[in-house]
């Protein structure tokens, strides 16, 4: 039973990422206007991580701001294989 719980979870956790992956590299394509219905929808399920992640670099390092490259991606894929290993961790160590 554990195992199919971290199967699902395993599963959203990695269509995340491939989201945060889309993210960045529509990042890198000029698309002209944001009405794209996959450019909203990409933009609208990442902010919820990529936004923290933005501010906290922010706050770490001040002059972030005027850096060429958005590491919050980076940070947030980060973070999902931390969420991850943890999952793993309650589900199998702790049981």
């Amino acid at each position: 039973m554990a195992y199919r719980i971290y199967q699902l979870l395993s599963l959203a956790l990695d269509i995340y990422y491939f989201a945060i992956i889309a993210r960045v590299l529509l990042s890198w394509v000029p698309i002209g206007d944001n009405n794209n219905t996959f450019v909203k929808w990409i933009l609208k399920i990442t902010d919820p991580v990529i936004r923290p992640c933005q501010a906290l670099i922010q706050r770490v390092f001040p002059r972030a701001q005027y850096m060429p490259f958005d590491f919050s991606p980076i940070l947030a894929i980060f973070l999902i294989d931390i969420v991850r290993r943890l999952i793993f961790r309650i589900l199998f160590i702790f049981v």
